[in-house]
């Protein structure tokens, strides 16, 4: 531990580098991640959540003799009465190997859970949903350059896309911020299909609560009714001031965010933020008042368009009972669902809109599918 962080000899307090065990490595206070391998330069991330290490280039989790000693001390510091007796918590566990996808492309699953549907016997569906459900909308996608977003980046100089949800970024360079939202909120989006099969699950009674990790607000736009619509990472509509917490009038925020310049604070003149969730923040309280539904009265979980990558949004899909099936929907299975083979789950692999068009066939409510959407849907703008 005598040597200098990998690639940085810098400190700053409150930041603990996971590879040379110093408080205060640059490269983890700028991307929340360590060097995972000198040699590879692959990176760790540990959840606070359940204390799993996950490298992204590998797209696995890492268990080693080494990480253990890190992980025990970072459990200590969260439970100093003891940790509590759940399995993932116990540094002793060996992880169950991954099933592949295929495996969950079952054909005679799917069928079974249409018919539990259409027979009536399933009431309450919840469902999850992330940014693959708005793609169809034409929204950019702030990780993927070729979206759009990538000449308004690199005038932001951020040192990677994710920067824009830190909050110390946001703090030291509002600006940036502003910049990328002038970008996306210049043009008029529409609800995709995905988001009137969630409106025509409510216009069945069906559906308890749609979780989503979206702020664009299509699921409002689509008739979803807000009791209905748990925002889990906030909304651009409200916001306050990031020094003095003094809230600012929503149609001012707006305004400021369409122009591209910071609002700031009427009252000390401080940059003013929207009240999403920035990397590193806790959940909006919504969030947690709704969590006991998903284990007590959900009875068909729905995840759509998301990998399911952000602690702790990825650890829904666990709460409901075992007997509760999940079916999922998107370009590849998330990989929380691999490794928790004990749940009955169907994977549709593929487009979302088109994956919920065959799945209302199936369920044959194409008919009142069609005149929803020839009702309601336009083309982006």
């Amino acid at each position: 531990m005598e040597e200098p962080c990998y690639e940085c000899e810098e400190s700053k307090e409150n930041w603990l580098c996971l590879v040379c065990g110093k408080v205060g490595c640059s490269v983890y206070q700028k991307s929340h991640m360590s060097t995972h391998c000198k040699s590879k330069e692959h990176c760790l991330a540990l959840s606070f959540s359940d204390m799993s290490f996950w490298c992204y280039k590998c797209d696995d989790y890492v268990i080693s003799e080494v990480l253990e000693p890190i992980k025990k001390s970072f459990v200590r510091k969260k439970f100093p009465g003891g940790a509590p007796d759940l399995p993932f918590f116990n540094s002793e566990q060996v992880l169950p190997p991954k099933k592949d996808e295929s495996e969950f492309q079952d054909k005679t699953a799917l069928e079974s859970l249409i018919k539990r549907i259409s027979e009536g016997e399933i009431k309450k569906v919840v469902v999850i949903t992330g940014a693959g459900i708005s793609v169809n909308a034409k929204i950019p996608n702030f990780r993927i350059p070729e979206q759009g977003l990538n000449k308004v980046l690199e005038e932001t100089k951020l040192p990677y896309p994710e920067a824009l949800f830190i909050l110390q970024h946001f703090e030291e360079h509002s600006e940036y911020f502003y910049k990328v939202t002038k970008e996306l909120l210049s043009r008029k989006y529409f609800p995709t299909k995905t988001h009137y099969f969630i409106k025509l699950l409510q216009d069945k009674g069906i559906l308890l609560r749609n979780y989503t990790q979206n702020f664009d607000d299509l699921e409002l736009e689509a008739g979803i009714k807000k009791e209905k619509l748990i925002q889990v990472h906030g909304n651009l509509h409200t916001g306050h001031c990031i020094k003095c917490k003094e809230k600012v009038l929503d149609k001012e925020l707006m305004e400021a965010m369409k122009v591209g310049l910071p609002k700031l604070c009427d009252k000390c003149k401080s940059p003013c933020r929207p009240d999403i969730v920035f990397f590193g923040e806790r959940l909006p309280k919504t969030v947690l008042e709704h969590a006991d539904e998903l284990k007590n009265e959900c009875d068909l979980l729905i995840v759509i368009g998301t990998s399911l990558m952000t602690a702790p949004f990825c650890l829904f899909p666990s709460i409901p009972p075992n007997g509760v099936p999940r079916l999922v929907i998107n370009h590849s299975l998330p990989e929380i669902f691999k490794i928790k083979s004990e749940t009955e789950c169907c994977f549709m692999k593929g487009d979302c809109d088109e994956s919920v068009t065959e799945l209302v066939k199936l369920l044959k409510w194409d008919t009142e599918f069609e005149a929803l959407l020839k009702d309601n849907t336009k083309p982006s703008q």
